[in-house]
């Protein structure tokens, strides 16, 4: 019966500017691949959230804004919720806008 052998050293060894080129060659290829790509996109953190996930903010106002906003929703189809969504989500995208320029 035949033993395994170990770690055997290789019988050529390998010439150092045969290594260096092959080296210098990868580099090479990996500086170019990196030119290639596109600058990552900034990651916002809106991102990962979810739409369907409602979260909750006291909103205080005076009481004559109350008033407005409640004489708004009593003479519109819109409720409370609704009318404020509709005037805050446009404003928050016109704010985002500017701020990335």
């Amino acid at each position: 019966m035949q033993k395994k052998k170990g770690f055997q050293r290789p019988k050529k060894l390998i010439d150092i500017k045969e290594a260096e080129a092959f080296i210098a060659g990868a580099e090479e290829k990996k500086t170019k691949v990196i030119e290639k790509k596109k600058p990552p996109q900034k990651k916002m953190l809106w991102d990962k959230g979810n739409e369907r996930v409602m979260k909750g903010y006291n909103f205080r106002m005076n009481e004559v804004l109350w008033l407005k906003i409640k004489y708004i929703t009593d003479h519109s189809p819109l409720s409370i919720q609704k009318f404020l969504e509709s005037a805050v989500v446009p404003a928050v995208d016109k704010e985002i806008k500017k701020i990335l320029k």
